[in-house]
Order: C-alpha cells, then sequence, then structure tokens
C-alpha cells in the first residue's frame, strides 16, 4: 500500500513538473513583461531572458546583453534572421554562411544557439525561405549531428514541399539542401523514401531544365548508392547464414550432410564387421 502510494504520488510531481516546464513564462529585462515566446542569451555570469522583439529592436544598435553588457555578435546575427526588413535578414544569412566557411567547426556553434528552430519558423511563415533552405544545406553538409537535428524538427516535409512549387530557384535550392541532408545519413534516406518523394525527383530529373537536372541526379545517384548498400548487405547476410548452416552441419553427426551420412555408414560397416570376426573366434 506505501508502495502504491509512493508511485502515485511521485508521478503527480514530475506530472506537475513537466506541465510547469511547458508553461513556464519568462520577466523580460527590458520591458518586465512575462512571455513564452522568449530568447536566451548566454552571458559570462549566467543567462537573460528576452522578448523575442525586445531583443531584436535592441540588437538593431547594440551587440551587448541589455543586462550585463557581454558581447553577442553572433547571437545578434542570428536574432536578425527573422528582421521584417529584408536587406537585414539577406544580409544576416550573407553573415552566418562567412562564419560556416571560415570553421566547418562554427557548425556546431551555431545548432548549440539553436539557430534551426528559427530557420524552421522561416519555412513555415514563408511558404519556402529561399535564404533559409540554402543555409540548412550548409549547415547539414559534413555534419551528421546536424543532419540529425534536421531529421527530428521535421524540417525534410518542409524541404519535399518546395519540389512541388513553381519556383525554378526554390526547387534547384531544395534539391541540393536535401543532397547534403540524405548524403551519408540511413535515417534520412529512409524518411525521404517514406515520404513519397523519389517519384517527385525523378520526373524534375527527366524535364528539359537544365538548371534542375543535375541537383536532381545528385540526389538520385544518393539513393541509388543507398539502395546499393542495402542489396549488398543482403547477399552478405544471406551467406553468412548459409556459412553458419554449413559449420552446424560439419559440428553436429546427426545431420543430413553426405559428407557425414559416408563416413557414418563407413564406421557401422567397419563395426559390423569387427564384430562378426570376434563372434567366430570365440
Amino acid at each position: 500500500m506505501i508502495r502504491i502510494l509512493f508511485s502515485a504520488l511521485t508521478f503527480i510531481f514530475f506530472s506537475l513538473n513537466l506541465y510547469s516546464e511547458e508553461n513556464k513564462t519568462f520577466e523580460c529585462s527590458i520591458c518586465a513583461c512575462e512571455t513564452t515566446k522568449n530568447t536566451t542569451l548566454q552571458c559570462k555570469y549566467g543567462n537573460h531572458e528576452f522578448c523575442t522583439k525586445c531583443i531584436y529592436i535592441w540588437f538593431l544598435e547594440n551587440d551587448t546583453c541589455p543586462t550585463c553588457r557581454h558581447t553577442h555578435r553572433l547571437q545578434r546575427i542570428i536574432v536578425q534572421l527573422e528582421s521584417p526588413i529584408h536587406q537585414i535578414k539577406i544580409n544576416a544569412y550573407e553573415k552566418l554562411r562567412e562564419y560556416i566557411q571560415k570553421n566547418p567547426l562554427h557548425k556546431n556553434v551555431l545548432r548549440k544557439r539553436n539557430i534551426f528552430p528559427i530557420l524552421l519558423n522561416q519555412l513555415k511563415k514563408n511558404n519556402g525561405d529561399y535564404y533559409a533552405v540554402i543555409l540548412i544545406g550548409d549547415l547539414a553538409s559534413s555534419n551528421q549531428a546536424n543532419k540529425n537535428l534536421i531529421r527530428q524538427l521535421d524540417i525534410i516535409p518542409y524541404l519535399i514541399e518546395n519540389l512541388y512549387g513553381t519556383s525554378f530557384d526554390m526547387k534547384e535550392t531544395s534539391l541540393l539542401s536535401l543532397s547534403e541532408i540524405l548524403n551519408a545519413n540511413d535515417e534520412n534516406i529512409e524518411l525521404f523514401l517514406q515520404l513519397d518523394a523519389l517519384h517527385k525527383v525523378k520526373k524534375i530529373s527527366n524535364s528539359k531544365n537544365t538548371r534542375l537536372s543535375y541537383p536532381s541526379k545528385k540526389l538520385l545517384r544518393i539513393i541509388d548508392m543507398y539502395n546499393k548498400k542495402l542489396k549488398q548487405e543482403k547477399i552478405k547476410s544471406e551467406r553468412n547464414k548459409v556459412q553458419s548452416k554449413k559449420t552446424k552441419e560439419e559440428n553436429h553427426p546427426n545431420t543430413s550432410n553426405p559428407k557425414v551420412k559416408k563416413e557414418k555408414m563407413r564406421y557401422r560397416v567397419k563395426k559390423f564387421f569387427l564384430r562378426k570376426i570376434f563372434r567366430r573366434k570365440s
């Protein structure tokens, strides 16, 4: 009875804790209002919470934390990705692409700064943000952690959706980004195939548009390599099964192996004649 009561109290405690975390509000250090939509700045002596709108306005003219004046040049650029002013947003994308090109490890830094939810938000709001698609491809290139996070955040369906649009630019960038996301990542390829997007890519590759033929064929090559790999693994598995069965038959005399049967028959014949000889002598 005590154990049941303890289990019930534990369940209630964790349920309330989870609910409070999901509905947790933050007080903005700029406007002093409570909000659930916040931007966290990781400063030297702790984290500071701000309204997304407030910190965006602050970062238009500053690159420091409003509370402790800690410098946040990179975070300032990330926040500007959500700018309603087109030119500010484009400049932010270009700066981040340059930041990645300087050092591939910067892709991990941007992932830890929660850039992917911002990019996903841009895809949702703008029916496929051209610059967001390009940056997603850059971040996915040769980075398995980023590829896995892209799958977990359900970004892949939005890129596939762009293939059905009318913009050639969007189709081209989406195909190139999908190639980076799927390359050397079996889980992402499996999801892509489950979403039944392969027939659309094949259709694009057969079109007369030369701009789309290269990225679509590149993506198809990645899928073909994956299918060949699966085929080789299947053949290897079947060979291992046959070899295992053969070894088992050789090690167990009570099997239907012809060699074992022959040896067994010789042994019986030899035993039979030895018994006969022994009886005659006796």
